[in-house]
């Protein structure tokens, strides 16, 4: 067939060559961001949507925004990676929806951008984890303990995203 020209991850089916990525965040892993498992209620995350030069980075940026969330990640992607992520989260044990769909303006920013600006369509995906796994997050069985904090250190706010 022809396909499209920017391939992505357009299906439910369609992996790149790169497992490791997609090892389930609940395991234990070193991801390289010194915040501790468990350290924030809800992560709002805008990952970049990977598909020239950083293929799979949206799916990183969900796997450390779950390990830092006790209770829900709230995540925008590209709604083309909407059944391979959906996929994806419920093979982690995870519960997902789409909460929202909009189009968001992408203006040129790259070399590669032929275009001055491009309309993607853009899902909101709301994640939480099974209740069993969510009590145990939430009642602080988890790695992160609030008596971890010094005096008066607070919590971090949990944003995480791409400008």
């Amino acid at each position: 067939g022809r396909g499209r020209k920017g391939r992505g991850r357009g299906g439910a089916s369609a992996r790149p060559a790169n497992d490791a990525l997609y090892q389930n965040p609940l395991e234990d892993q070193d991801d390289g961001i010194p915040l501790p498992r468990n350290a924030v209620d809800t992560v709002i995350t805008n990952p970049p949507f990977g598909t020239k030069h950083n293929e799979g980075i949206d799916v990183q940026f969900l796997k450390v925004s779950i390990r830092l969330a006790r209770k829900a990640v709230y995540s925008f992607h590209k709604t083309s990676t909407r059944a391979f992520l959906l996929k994806l989260l419920k093979g982690w044990g995870l519960q997902a929806e789409v909460v929202a769909e909009m189009k968001f303006d992408i203006k040129n920013a790259y070399k590669f951008h032929k275009q001055k600006s491009v309309d993607v369509d853009v899902d909101l995906l709301r994640i939480w984890f099974e209740d069993e796994q969510a009590d145990e997050r939430i009642e602080g069985r988890g790695d992160f303990q609030e008596s971890e904090l010094d005096d008066g250190e607070e919590l971090p706010l949990g944003l995480c995203g791409h400008a």
